[in-house]
């Protein structure tokens, strides 16, 4: 069940806060969390019955074993609990990539198996061995059981997170709350909802026609021209961003609906001056997730700047593969360790004597996040490299006709490059795409994000250290009211009519 369909928006969320709010209100508060673990339950059951069975499975199993560990303190059972999540999510996930692997290799040449992906596997596969490394180190306290379900199992952050963690979330699960706070807080999540629906049906979706045609034509084996190239690129690295963005904003807002806070997930990333930033900024919980369980046990830069640098391609290459089984996505991976570790370098060893103008340090930035977008998004390392080719030019420079004509008059006309001009089949598209491209573009670098429009309902269990990380101030803030209530109604009424004129789109990070 997707958060953009009619069946969530207009059954399943109305049906689920009704249950939730009702039990709250009649006084049995342990009733209402337990009604929303097997709302959650059923939001999984929705795409696969044999799959939520596995889900409940893997949830039953690491309950028992934190309880085991809890009362025996054994490593050895620690460790079997991590090995057999593991085994789970590597043979969903990771079988058929080992089995290429076996046959480019030429040891065997066995049959691809038919195996589905089952939605949110790397999710709470990895929240789950997070909470048994904690309760092995002492940093984490026995849970009840429908506590434990529901922090894994809670809808909102099923499908692409965030990453949460026990400490933040079992605690709101047992507290009460204020009548006056939780009307406060439908109020504010239902702003943030259809704020992350406009971010993905209304602009990441749209965008989304210029990526895929590019993509597809590499796909296919096609020459994809320079032109084209840059454009889908671009187009991918805003329709990634407005659509996680958007999860992020509607995972945040349908969870401050039930009473709960989330942590902050999604910083305006592409304004970051260096890739640090960029991380501490992007996917900010799984950034967390990496750095305190894998980074810092294989060392952190405890051990020297030559370890630091092997730490951190470890991590960015495991962080890769995690995001999916196969060559692009461990290249992905392996550029950002790359990138991780010029960063690094510069500020110990360049940062102190060279001082970059922080927009020059953000296009820069801006750029090699693009690059590494590309075996992101690709299919298979075919396609990366005929899309790097033309990106570098190698299949030729060549731009359409109507490029001059914006151009030209700004005193940099692509022909003076030695750019070949080709007119567009379709001119009025053309104008079209730019101008969609280039609103994404003010949107990602100029806008306020979600956090900083809601800022004094402190929509994130860490608001203050998102606020203190950007701009001090901005004039856009959101408050009940008439005209903030006509904007969302008319949000919401051109998604719901965008929802109803095509199948709604699933999101760049389902089923990861």
């Amino acid at each position: 069940m997707l958060f953009n369909s009619n069946e969530f928006l207009f059954l399943f969320l109305p049906v689920a806060l009704i249950a939730f709010h009702g039990l709250r209100v009649l006084g049995i508060r342990n009733y209402a969390f337990l009604a929303l673990l097997l709302a959650s339950i059923y939001f999984y059951a929705y795409w696969s019955v044999p799959y939520a069975l596995v889900f409940i499975v893997s949830v039953v199993f690491n309950f028992l074993i934190g309880r085991g560990i809890m009362a025996t303190g054994s490593r050895m059972l620690t460790a079997a609990g991590i090995i057999a999540n593991l085994l789970l999510l590597g043979y969903f996930k990771y079988t058929n990539f080992l089995i290429e692997v076996i046959g480019e290799m030429g040891l065997a040449d066995l049959p691809h198996l038919e195996i589905v992906l089952p939605i949110g596997i790397s999710f709470y596969t990895f929240i789950q061995i997070a909470y048994l490394a904690d309760i092995c180190s002492g940093k984490a306290v026995e849970a009840k059981p429908v506590r434990y379900g529901l922090f894994v199992s809670f809808f909102p952050h099923m499908l692409a997170g965030p990453v949460v963690h026990h400490k933040e979330m079992m605690p709101q699960f047992a507290e009460a709350m204020p009548r006056q706070r939780l009307l406060r807080m439908l109020a504010v999540g239902s702003c943030l909802l259809v704020i992350g629906l406009v971010k993905k049906v209304l602009v990441a979706d749209r965008i989304a026609m210029l990526a895929n045609a590019m993509f597809a034509a590499a796909a296919d084996g096609g020459e994809v021209d320079f032109f084209n190239a840059w454009v889908g690129i671009l187009a991918y690295t805003l329709q990634i961003y407005f659509d996680f963005s958007g999860y992020s904003d509607m995972a945040t807002g349908l969870a401050l609906m039930f009473g709960i806070r989330f942590p902050a997930n999604f910083n305006s990333p592409y304004r970051s001056t260096n890739i640090i930033a960029f991380w501490r900024r992007w996917h900010m919980t799984l950034s967390r997730l990496l750095r305190d369980y894998i980074y810092i046990p294989l060392g952190g830069n405890r051990k020297g700047p030559a370890r630091r640098h092997m730490n951190l391609m470890a991590t960015m290459v495991i962080g890769g593969a995690w995001h999916g089984a196969g060559w692009p996505f461990i290249l992905w991976g392996f550029l950002h360790g790359l990138y991780l570790m010029i960063n690094h370098f510069w500020n110990y060893q360049l940062g102190n004597k060279i001082k970059m103008p922080p927009i020059l340090a953000m296009t820069i930035t801006f750029l090699a996040v693009v690059i590494a977008w590309v075996p992101f998004r690709a299919t298979d390392m075919q396609a990366v490299s005929s899309i790097y080719a033309a990106m570098l030019g190698l299949n030729g420079l060549s731009a359409p006709l109507e490029l001059g004509t914006i151009l030209g008059p700004l005193g940099m006309d692509p022909r003076a490059w030695g750019i070949e001009m080709v007119a567009a089949n379709q001119r009025a598209q053309f104008y079209m795409n730019c101008s969609v491209l280039l609103l994404g573009m003010v949107l990602a670098f100029g806008a306020p994000n979600s956090i900083r429009i809601l800022r004094r309902y402190r929509p994130v269990l860490n608001t203050r250290a998102v606020l203190l990380d950007g701009r001090s101030r901005n004039r856009l803030e959101w408050r009940p009211g008439l005209w903030s209530g006509i904007l969302l109604g008319i949000g919401l009424f051109l998604v719901v009519r965008s929802i109803n004129s095509a199948a709604p789109s699933e999101f760049l990070y389902f089923q990861f």
